[in-house]
């Protein structure tokens, strides 16, 4: 008898963007393909890189469930044969390779037994299902009665999906969950917001999908601009914008980023006091509610209004403001008529800002969800 076969394979664990993992299909129960391992080397220590080497004889009559990637994030799975495994184009070439059978994560997260995952990742299970899952049935509800495309991160589709658990337990090893779903949640939590206030609007107005003319399109990055029609009894003409950047770059050298540009940047940086002008870090603001219409970067070179600036957060966290001191010197700049700090939960005590209005536990059926409808209501 001849010696067994030992193949060697590369696992990432590097979430959103790189990942490349591998589970053995044993009837209904997904198991690591670590369990297989002869040998394994994680070249970082933190499953970013890890190198195995296989018995192939024990998973050659079985199937693969390969969960993966895209560069910009967004998760995919197939169902493989071993053999692929063997073939070096798996992991320099993967595309040449066979696309084997599609399977989406709702059904690989609903049909299979998963194995026990992190007992880090329990507080956002817990998380996820009682609080962030009833906003992605909110959202997608939303898209499907206005027929909307939605053009959003691929990180944020990743939860777009209405499953009783967060994709990310499909991964065995991950270093730091909280940096890991910060983004992912706190662009999710925003994307609710921009529900909330539309659903509010008498009637909004999207650019069309250039793909599907007869679906509207909405745009969830940066510089989206929606119209809309807020206020309980006159209905007055207001435009939301996501994402909106002030960066002093742009003012002082002219860089041209997004949807703001160098003139209208101009405009605001030169009402700042000039003794700390050189000193203001960009700031990313979650939602602007312009006054009037404000559909382009060319309307807000006009002498445009703002009724509200908010920040939000899923955890009640707004520190990251007390590391850049010019934050609210910019946001005084705006003069915006209101200044919203929105949050998922209780605000965090470490720190509160002294400026603005805070409303906390905005989330569906939470106690502040009623008063933020009730602010859209009297503007």
């Amino acid at each position: 008898m001849g010696s067994n076969k030992i193949i060697t394979i590369y696992e990432n664990q590097d979430y959103p963007t790189s990942i490349n993992v591998f589970y053995v299909i044993e009837g209904k129960d997904l198991v690591p393909i670590s369990k297989y391992a002869i040998s394994y080397e994680d070249e970082f220590n933190d499953c970013s890189s890890v190198k195995y080497k296989l018995d192939y004889d024990k998973i050659k009559d079985k199937k693969i469930l390969w969960v993966r990637s895209s560069s910009r994030g967004y998760m995919s799975a197939r169902i493989i044969d071993p053999r692929m495994l063997d073939n070096p184009l798996m992991f320099s070439e993967p595309s040449m390779l066979p696309n084997g059978i599609h399977i989406s994560i709702e059904d690989v997260l609903s049909k299979y037994n998963l194995p026990p995952y992190p007992e880090s990742l329990r507080v956002y299970v817990d998380y996820w299902r009682n609080q962030i899952r009833p906003m992605v049935k909110e959202i997608l509800s939303f898209f499907e009665k206005y027929n909307i495309y939605a053009s959003t991160y691929e990180h944020v589709e990743n939860f777009l999906r209405d499953i009783d658990y967060p994709p990310i337990v499909l991964l065995s090893c991950v270093k730091d969950p909280e940096d890991v779903l910060w983004r992912s949640y706190h662009d999710l939590y925003v994307t609710w917001l921009i529900i909330k206030i539309l659903k509010e609007s008498k009637d909004f107005t999207t650019f069309m999908s250039p793909s599907d003319l007869d679906r509207r399109s909405l745009n969830l990055i940066f510089g989206g601009f929606i119209s809309l029609f807020l206020g309980e009894s006159s209905g007055k003409p207001y435009s939301l914008h996501s994402k909106f950047l002030f960066d002093p770059e742009i003012a002082v050298e002219g860089y041209y980023r997004y949807e703001v540009s160098h003139k209208m940047m101009k405009k605001w940086y030169n009402r700042v006091d000039p003794k700390i002008r050189y000193d203001l870090d960009p700031l990313f603001i979650d939602l602007v509610i312009f006054e009037g219409e404000v559909l382009s970067e060319e309307d807000l070179e006009n002498d445009v209004k703002i009724e509200t600036l908010i920040m939000a957060s899923y955890n009640g966290d707004f520190s990251f403001l007390s590391k850049y001191p010019s934050s609210f010197s910019i946001m005084r700049t705006l003069e915006p008529k209101e200044l919203l700090f929105i949050s998922m939960t209780k605000i965090n005590e470490s720190f509160v800002p002294k400026e603005g209005r805070i409303i906390e536990e905005v989330y569906p059926g939470g106690k502040g969800e009623k008063e933020f409808v009730e602010y859209l209501r009297s503007l």
